[in-house]
């Protein structure tokens, strides 16, 4: 046992550092192989001439196997594979030997480019003189134009990065497959197999390796770029910032640009001209040419070719026209833009204009934006166009066919050229207006206090005069909006407090109280807002044909689906005016009963004995039938029953009621109580004493009819009257014995139920 357990331990101790022996071979991804410290140790140039003298000379050896062996012969095979890998491995070397020139070129160039930017900050102005507008705009344009090369130069050091890791890991695969090869064939009969296997594993490790060295040598040659590139824009930048507080706008400044303008325009004129001339003689041609076409009774290549050139000649010299004409109309742009800088950079630009230049232009870039990627489909497209002409061929030796198709050649990369200028013209429109607004966020950040409030009340000003909408060609701003919502809600306001102040003084003064009063005064404080709301929108300036889509929408949902609040609409209004009912009322409608504590316009709220709200809709009131117990007045009779019991003396019941009525604090002496023997009844002898009373709520009738039930009771009592209650006589046949039977529950159930409700007998 312990003689196995060591063998165990040391196989797994094996295994342990065979893992790690491999993870270690393993590149990281990511991670480079360590550059030598003397470059020349990869790229040294008699070490690069010898690898490639000594490749060479393999390849040479591998030719005249190749040519002395039979074709089908085995080592004529094996030797054409090799050959192969070792023509690449040569292609490695003269690429690394092309980089060896370059490189110490390019150590010279980043030197000196160090040294440059010492003695520029050694030297008293960065910059000599003059500090002119143009000059700054020269510094500016290095300046994008140096970072741009920056961002290139880092772009491609990223991607010599990312290549030679893959080269690296590459040929660390490569090593472990030569390594697997060799041990293999280290005991294979077949040795011719296992040398060539090894020879090939052996050339493609080396050529992985070349692959290393021209990566590393790619790597260090841009990183170089971007030190350069890096060093120069640091200069350019420090050039820059020494020249923008010291720059004057020159009236040489101003002269120059406008120059350079009218040369363009100049330029474009003659180039449209000689354009319409050439576009002349084409048509001409073209419609000769289309002649002699029609009239060749057989098919004719020269000519078809001759048409087809000519029409595509027509085309090219039809959008050369379009874009010069294109570029006259942005030559007006650049004088604007032009001008607006040189106000913004003297300071003379007026405050107020300065944020409507800034939308201006950002409103122009993106109108460029779109014309830029028009531009761009054009050159695409006719790009594809050539690539497909110069993929063709004639297939003819004749000369004029040939003639024909190389003109055709010839206009369509002029027409890309064209569209090339037409967008280089529009990136300098782009490039100034980015320039004018830089301008002025430079010029927003040194504005004073009084400037800045000036920029603010612009930018309020702009916003308040921002037309929404137009309605018979009648702007609606956004001043207009807010002026309508304040005067509406002030109207609002002073609709209420008119209304209120003619509900509390002028009403009552003629004679109008109660529920009148409230429904004037709703009434009058609903044609207040209607009269403000139409006032306000004539001050505003907003025609009532602004409302017509409103009106419109409102029509239709009123004829669909809005009947039921236009007729509670309706009825409010009816209310308001005939005054079936009032504020305070005390009114019936079906079941519900109560006052009513307020009249609108939609519907009426009406208050229960039970302190319950109740939202009733105005139409109710004039499609039922509605009982208002104090329209006229608050006098109402009512009633209350007592029955007696047969024997009791009539007259005195009489006199009882009647004193019981009289005296009730609450019951009216006028009209007098009236009793009334209203009828024999099945119990009793049936009395009805009637009075007036004031009501004024559901609960004033109810609580004088209790108490005078309670004063009823009393006074019957002490005259010794029994108040009746129901009762039945039940009379029995005594002429026959009377049939008695003992039975169970359930059977007289029974019996119960199949005899019915009108049997006779007892048990």
């Amino acid at each position: 046992m312990p003689s196995r357990t060591r063998v165990g331990g040391l196989l797994a101790s094996v295994l342990f550092w065979a893992g790690v022996a491999t993870w270690s071979a393993a590149p990281l991804t990511g991670q480079l192989l360590e550059v030598p410290a003397a470059a020349e140790e990869v790229v040294s140039v008699p070490a690069l001439e010898e690898r490639l003298a000594e490749t060479t000379k393999r390849i040479e050896e591998h030719r005249s196997t190749i040519e002395r062996a039979p074709e089908e012969a085995p080592e004529a095979e094996r030797a054409s594979t090799e050959l192969g890998l070792l023509e690449t491995i040569e292609g490695s070397l003269r690429q690394q030997a092309s980089l060896a020139e370059v490189l110490p070129s390019t150590r010279l160039e980043a030197t000196e480019a160090d040294r440059n930017l010492e003695e520029q900050r050694l030297r008293d102005s960065p910059q000599p003189p003059p500090y002119t507008f143009l000059v700054l705009e020269s510094l500016r344009q290095q300046v994008r134009d140096g970072e741009a090369r920056t961002a290139r130069a880092e772009e491609g050091e990223r991607a010599a990065r990312a290549a030679l890791v893959s080269a690296q890991e590459d040929w660390d695969a490569k090593e472990r497959a030569r390594r697997l090869v060799k041990e293999r064939n280290a005991g294979s009969a077949d040795t011719a197999a296992a040398a060539h296997a090894l020879r090939i594993a052996e050339l493609e490790s080396e050529l992985a390796l070349e692959t290393v060295r021209l990566r590393q040598v790619e790597l260090e040659l841009q990183g170089l770029t971007r030190e350069i590139s890096e060093t120069r824009l640091e200069g350019l930048q420090e050039r820059l910032e020494y020249v923008v507080p010291r720059a004057e706008l020159t009236a040489e400044d101003r002269s120059s640009v406008a120059i350079e303008l009218a040369r363009r325009e100049e330029r474009l004129e003659d180039a449209a001209v000689a354009a319409q001339r050439a576009l002349d003689y084409l048509s001409g041609q073209w419609l000769e040419a289309k002649r002699e076409l029609d009239k060749a009774s057989g098919e004719d290549r020269a000519l078809s070719e001759e048409v087809e050139t000519l029409k595509r000649g027509q085309a090219y010299r039809r959008a050369e026209l379009a874009a010069i004409a294109a570029q006259q109309q942005r030559l007006g742009a650049l004088r604007t833009v032009w001008e607006r800088r040189f106000s913004v950079f003297s300071e003379q630009a007026p405050a107020e204009s300065l944020e409507s230049w800034g939308r201006e232009s950002q409103e122009a870039l993106r109108t460029i934006e779109i014309e830029a990627g028009l531009i761009n489909g054009h050159i695409s497209d006719v790009r594809n166009e050539l690539v497909t002409l110069q993929g063709q061929s004639t297939g003819d030796l004749d000369p004029a066919v040939v003639r024909w198709f190389d003109q055709r050649v010839y206009y369509t990369r002029e027409l890309a050229k064209i569209h090339e200028e037409n967008f280089a013209s529009l990136e300098r429109l782009r490039r100034l207006h980015l320039d004018l607004l830089d301008d002025l966020g430079a010029t927003e950040r040194t504005f004073s206090l009084g400037s800045a409030a000036s920029a603010v009340w612009s930018r309020v000003s702009s916003v308040w005069s921002y037309e929404i909408t137009d309605v018979d060609d009648r702007p609606i701003t956004v001043g207009k909006i807010v002026k309508g919502i304040f005067l509406l809600f002030f109207g609002l306001f002073l609709s209420r407090r008119v209304s209120r102040f003619m509900g509390r003084r002028l009403l009552p003064r003629l004679g109008l109280t109660g529920g009148g009063l409230h429904a004037y005064q709703s009434l009058f404080f609903y044609i207040l807002v209607v009269t403000f709301t139409l006032i306000a929108l004539q001050i505003v300036n907003v025609p009532l044909t602004a409302f017509t889509i409103l009106g419109g929408a409102l029509a239709i949902g009123f004829g669909f689906g809005s009947q039921n609040l236009v007729n509670n609409f309706i009825s409010g209004l009816i209310l308001l005016v005939e005054r079936p009912i009032r504020v305070a009322d005390l009114i019936q409608v079906g079941d519900l009963r109560g006052n009513v504590e307020h009249i609108g316009l939609r519907s009426t709220r009406v208050r229960t004995g039970q302190n319950v709200e109740i939202i009733v809709p105005n139409s109710s009131f004039l499609q039922e039938n509605v009982v208002n117990w104090t329209l006229t007045d608050t006098q109402v009779r009512v009633h209350v029953t007592v029955g007696v019991a047969y024997g009791s003396p009539t007259r005195e019941v009489k006199e009882i009621l009647r004193k019981s009525a009289a005296s009730h604090g609450r019951v009216l002496k006028s009209p007098d109580p009236i009793v009334l023997f209203e009828n024999f009844g099945d119990n009793s002898l049936e009395f009805e004493v009637h009075f007036w009373i004031q009501m004024r709520s559901p609960m004033d009738q109810k609580i004088i009819e209790s108490d005078l039930r309670f004063m009823i009771d009393s006074f019957c009592r002490d005259a010794g009257i029994t108040i009746a209650f129901p009762q039945r006589d039940v009379h029995l046949d005594s002429l026959r014995p009377v049939e008695v039977r003992l039975v169970r529950e359930e059977e007289a159930e029974s019996e119960q139920a199949a005899a019915g409700p009108a049997t006779g007998g007892a048990s």
